[in-house]
């Protein structure tokens, strides 16, 4: 193991010490090559690298939570239930539910066996919204296990063990303190060893000044070498540099932009295929086409894709590139309203103007309220804007000042000067606010 710290400067080293879960890996690894069971740590190695892989590309490295089985409809049978034309709209989901439900299985029987590579995603699906419930305890003890044999194997030659360390270090989640600087050293060592994963992340340190170091060229080098590797994260943060403001069309170079997603979105990866859809709707690149639009919207919704629910939801409503069609655009809403600020504000608007469903005023409150406390501004806006005149709630202008005052705070112009001349209109200069 070398000192010396890649890329990105820090100054601390690990040192390895004996500790009690020395214990763990004692009964882990150890066991396995001692082939106590006629298992090859061979065999479980590649058990591991198959179901690994998968995980990586369904989950996008462990960062997609989009499969809540909370959100599922119910059914005793899956067969009965496609019958029904929008539920066929959720059959990919249900797929990549399946099929991580098996690589579940796998880590754990993995896991139960010792083997210590499988305990960090293991600790990820435990922690809900890939395909299982919720369940802390197995969670934080799997991180526990995780974190003590990446530290105890440090020393091997093996770029993801790194990573995941790093990224333990990173979280913390009540196992250890969080520790950037560790964080940077792991992932910078992973990187430069060939792990497409750190190589995006490290990309993300120079893109966003992470410690302060900011350098465009750099993030651009570390995000193309991850996407060489297929690393699809990378292509999509290439095709975001490429656009000056990353999502209003401020190109460098527009076919270099829509190569590389479309790289991205022909291997499925959905963020990528949102970000197709979004440029074709918003004539980003002077080829508006709803029909285009509505294909990579369609592509990534079907993946649980909650940006892409939203905006399929708001083409059905406003008939872009498909009949207006308002009770599927409430079905698209309704799927990621518990947790999407979007989707909350565009269900508010369906129950106040009664669009093919009953006028309900009651809700429309209360799905602007949830939308408003999301932080969502147009939606902070429009209950200030309730506030003020006494619509659907009791006439309160302290309450209405309070919302506009956080609408004005918004990154997004349009809503924030709203929100200021609004101020401005009751007596409440937007500077003070």
């Amino acid at each position: 193991m070398t000192d010396k710290l890649p890329i990105i400067s820090g100054n601390r080293a690990v040192i390895i010490t004996a500790t009690s879960s020395t214990t763990l890996i004692g009964r882990g690894l150890n066991a396995i090559q001692r082939k106590e069971t006629g298992i090859t740590k061979t065999d479980l190695d590649t058990r591991y690298r198959q179901a690994r892989d998968i995980y990586n590309r369904i989950t996008d490295y462990g960062r997609e939570d989009g499969f809540k089985i909370e959100a599922m409809p119910e059914t005793s049978c899956q067969s009965d239930m496609f019958e029904d034309f929008q539920l066929q709209q959720l059959q990919p989901l249900f797929n990549r539910i399946q099929q991580l439900a098996g690589i579940f299985a796998e880590f754990q029987q993995l896991a139960d066996q010792g083997y210590g590579k499988a305990y960090f995603p293991l600790s990820f699906i435990y922690q809900g919204g890939q395909g299982t419930s919720k369940n802390s305890e197995k969670a934080g003890y799997y991180y526990r296990l995780a974190f003590d044999w990446c530290f105890a194997n440090q020393a091997l030659n093996d770029p993801e063990l790194w990573n995941d360390l790093g990224r333990i270090y990173r979280n913390g989640r009540g196992v250890l303190t969080p520790d950037n600087e560790q964080y940077v050293f792991w992932c910078s060592k992973a990187a430069e060893h060939g792990n497409g994963d750190a190589q995006t992340t490290l990309g993300w340190f120079y893109d966003c000044g992470f410690n302060g170091e900011s350098d465009k060229e750099k993030a651009a080098f570390w995000y193309l070498k991850a996407a060489e590797q297929g690393n699809m994260f990378g292509y999509t943060q290439l095709s975001d540099m490429n656009r000056g403001s990353a999502r209003y069309g401020q190109f460098k170079d527009k076919e270099q932009t829509l190569n590389w997603l479309h790289i991205a979105a022909k291997q499925g990866y959905a963020r990528a295929q949102c970000d197709l859809g979004e440029i074709y709707l918003l004539d980003l690149h002077e080829e508006q086409d709803y029909k285009k639009s509505m294909f990579w919207f369609k592509k990534a919704a079907e993946q649980g894709y909650e940006s892409a629910q939203w905006r399929l939801g708001r083409m059905y409503a406003n008939g872009l590139g498909v009949e207006q069609d308002y009770i599927q655009a409430v079905f698209l809403y309704r799927r990621v309203a518990d947790y999407c600020a979007w989707a909350q504000f565009s269900l508010s608007e369906m129950y106040q103007g009664g669009w093919d469903i009953e006028q309900d005023y009651e809700q429309a409150v209360l799905w602007c309220r949830k939308s408003a406390g999301s932080g969502y501004a147009e939606a902070q806006n429009m209950l200030g804007w309730r506030y003020e005149n006494g619509i659907g709630v009791e006439q309160d202008k302290d309450q209405a000042v309070f919302w506009y005052r956080k609408a004005s705070q918004s990154l997004n112009k349009k809503p924030r000067r709203k929100a200021q001349k609004a101020l401005e209109n009751l007596g409440i200069k937007w500077k003070d606010a």
